[in-house]
This record gives structure tokens, sequence and C-alpha cells, in this order.
């Protein structure tokens, strides 16, 4: 997974940080990968559609705006359960950039 920003959250070694803050076991955290991931594969369809019917520049700045302030909330979460609703919020607001981004340039793999 080479998504921007995706590869911080499910990383290995942030996800067992995640597993010790929170207490959670291994289907849990697996949940948590699984939500954010699965946000970002529904929505990216959304986004795609919305990046090639409207001024792609307007649809970048509400994606750069909700990533900015999902990952400053995402600073003050005090529960597993917050953590897992952010988690969505971040795969949406990923794959909101990263598909109207790719439509305007190729991804190189950088």
């Amino acid at each position: 997974m080479h998504e921007h920003g995706h590869e911080c959250l499910l990383g290995s070694g942030i996800l067992k940080d995640i597993q010790e803050f929170y207490s959670i076991n291994n289907s849990q955290a697996g949940l948590l990968a699984s939500s954010s991931i699965a946000s970002f594969v529904i929505f990216s369809l959304l986004y795609g559609y919305l990046g090639d019917r409207f001024n792609r520049k307007y649809v970048m700045i509400v994606g750069l705006v909700s990533w900015s302030l999902i990952g400053f909330g995402s600073s003050f979460i005090g529960s597993q359960v917050s953590f897992s609703q952010f988690a969505i919020c971040y795969g949406l607001s990923v794959c909101h950039l990263s598909v109207v981004c790719k439509a305007r340039a190729p991804y190189t793999g950088c």
C-alpha cells in the first residue's frame, strides 16, 4: 500500500503502537486498518467522478482542508472508537486528494 499517507496508518510499526495505546487485539487492529482502506476504495469512485465533472482546483482545496482538519482533530482522540471513526474519515480525505491528483498527473511512485 503506497497511497499518500495510508502507509503511515497501516505500517507495521505504528499499528503495534496503536494496539498498545488503545489495548486492542489483532482482530480490532485489522478492523481499524480495513475500515480505513474500505472508505478509500468505496469513495474513490465518487471523488473520481467529482474530479472529472467539477473544477479540480476547488475539489482539491476541499480535500486539502478536510485532510488538514481530520489530521488536526486526530490529535485529540481519546478512545478507540473515535480513532476508528477518524481512520475512516482519514481514508476518505486521502482518497479525495489521491484520486484527483492522479487524474491531474499520473502517480510516479515517488
